[in-house]
């Protein structure tokens, strides 16, 4: 399920370079999880950070397991170190997209993968850089981020 899910998400750059090995995983329990008479999870969540080798370059990528009555349900997250939740990833894709827009408006493209993310901080407030490759162009958009209880705040920090 791994190869597939990493796969899916590597193709488009398959055209760039075909080598793609995973090399490594690492699990965290974010609910505990509970295993049915089959041996397969039937309760719990957790989050894998899989690092591939991408043509010589190593990469995470993040992706949150749920399982609920039997039923195993992989999300998709940014690569990288990103330190965002995951039901805060799309807000700040869209984000980093529209900032991508407003400095190059013509043509408007919206078609986007985001590349990498790194994050450096402290938990209380940190910053991401996120490497957006949108329309054959890669640029990287810049975040101060921090939290707020349970609130996520962003702002840019590029120009």
């Amino acid at each position: 399920m791994i190869e597939r899910i990493v796969g899916a998400y590597e193709g488009p750059r398959r055209g760039r370079c075909a080598d793609l090995r995973i090399i490594g995983s690492k699990a965290a329990v974010l609910r505990p999880v509970a295993f049915g008479a089959d041996g397969a999870p039937a309760h719990g969540v957790w989050r894998e950070a899989i690092v591939i080798d991408r043509c010589g370059r190593r990469v995470r990528h993040n992706v949150t397991f749920v399982a609920e009555n039997g039923v195993l349900t992989p999300l998709g997250m940014a690569p990288g170190d990103t330190r965002v939740a995951q039901a805060d990833q799309d807000m700040l894709a869209t984000m980093a997209v529209t900032r991508l827009q407003e400095r190059a408006p013509k043509p408007r493209c919206d078609a986007f993968v985001i590349h990498d993310t790194t994050a450096r901080g402290s938990a209380a407030e940190w910053r991401e850089t996120w490497t957006i490759d949108r329309c054959g162009a890669r640029d990287n958009v810049r975040f101060t981020l921090s939290m707020d209880g349970d609130q996520m705040r962003a702002r840019y920090t590029d120009p």
